[in-house]
């Protein structure tokens, strides 16, 4: 895992970015981008950045297809 320390807020923006650009395709299997969302968040909590649940659970449903 990438070390942030005092890196500052941009760092905090562009994995948050990051997160939000992730999407699954109707016939794709979620696992993987699940997994890439989860390494993220880690990421994210490694720049010092607070993601709430609420805030992760939308990531997550945003991220699924609309199939589900």
């Amino acid at each position: 895992m990438k070390e942030y320390n005092g890196q500052g807020d941009f760092v905090q923006v562009d994995i948050f970015k990051y997160m939000n650009s992730l999407h699954c395709k109707d016939n794709q299997d979620p696992h993987p981008v699940l997994i890439m969302l989860e390494k993220l968040a880690m990421e994210y909590a490694t720049a010092s950045g607070i993601l709430a649940d609420e805030q992760y659970k939308a990531l997550i449903i945003g991220c699924l297809p609309k199939s589900f």
